[in-house]
């Protein structure tokens, strides 16, 4: 049986399984990369078509990179609700192609404020943006030797025979080809799954986390969250982050029921302790039940008190 604690934990793991999809690529050809863009932080699929502000968010644009003046360029919405969802062509900059994604709604805290990026006035020249969340997503745009712009999607044996922004992946079975890959996008899966299934993360903008692999309630997958700067010392970092000395990076401070490493990992007001997981059995979830890898142990989570 779940402790109160346990199962607070396995309603955290479900957060986790939703995933984030405001910008997802769909193909990338004459050194441009055209993406979806959709609105996922407010409402459902449920409440799709509705009326009520409630379920629609006031304001989405986004900003990057025209593809044919190669400026930066606003696009604004209004009132969207969850099904929303826009192609854009983005332009490539140095082999990446970058874009911004601003929700803006009055259910956000004051404490939601973020850079106006003041770009196509799109939303006045304030310095700042009240009650706004910012999502970044970055492509890589892989180019072939022949400088073309064509797609990224070439064989390869390892690494360095892909270009910037990508790297070798796996195949579906040993002896099948290898295909370069662009690296996931901040916010985006990463890990391994099926074979042939896998993300990774750009290691100059991001690391891939598992908050939840210690309890053994995850699979292979992560998230690629953004790195906070380089360190050697917790002192280094900001506020909301630690130092990962084995890499020397800053890492986004842990949530409650989130895995840790020590106190210093967990955000203030919570330490890192150990979580008894209790007897061994199974949840019952969309797609099947999720399973204890064990049947008693424990984790090291950041909790309260």
């Amino acid at each position: 049986m779940f402790s109160v604690r346990g199962l607070s934990l396995l309603f955290a793991i479900l957060r986790y399984s939703e995933g984030s999809n405001a910008v997802d690529f769909i193909k990338s050809s004459d050194g441009t990369m055209t993406v979806r863009l959709r609105q996922t932080l407010i409402g459902s699929e449920e409440t799709c078509g509705s009326t009520d502000p409630a379920h629609l968010a006031d304001i989405l644009f986004a900003v990057y990179s025209d593809a044919t003046l190669g400026i930066p360029t606003c696009k604004k919405f209004r009132d969207k609700d969850a099904c929303f969802k826009r192609n854009l062509v983005i332009g490539c900059e140095s082999g990446v192609a970058k874009i911004d994604v601003y929700t803006r709604d009055a259910s956000f805290s004051l404490q939601d404020s973020v850079v106006n990026p003041k770009v196509g006035g799109c939303l006045g020249t304030n310095s700042y943006i009240s009650r706004t969340k910012k999502q970044t997503f970055t492509f890589g745009c892989g180019i072939d030797d022949n400088g073309t712009g064509e797609p990224l999607d070439g064989l390869c044996t390892d690494d360095t025979d892909c270009g910037e922004g990508s790297f070798c992946g796996t195949s579906f079975f040993p002896d099948e080809p290898r295909f370069c890959k662009s690296f996931s996008p901040v916010g985006h899966f990463c890990g391994t799954g099926a074979p042939g299934v896998e993300g990774r993360c750009d290691p100059s903008l991001s690391y891939c986390a598992y908050p939840m692999a210690c309890t053994g309630l995850m699979d292979g997958s992560g998230t690629c969250l953004a790195i906070g700067g380089s360190c050697t010392a917790h002192a280094e970092c900001g506020p909301e982050f630690y130092c990962d000395t084995s890499i020397s990076v800053c890492k986004a401070r842990m949530r409650e029921f989130e895995c840790c490493v020590d106190d210093n990992s967990c955000l203030p007001g919570l330490t890192c302790q150990s979580l008894d997981m209790g007897g061994g059995g199974s949840i019952g979830m969309s797609g099947g039940p999720m399973r204890l890898l064990q049947s008693s142990y424990s984790a090291m989570v950041c909790m309260q008190g």
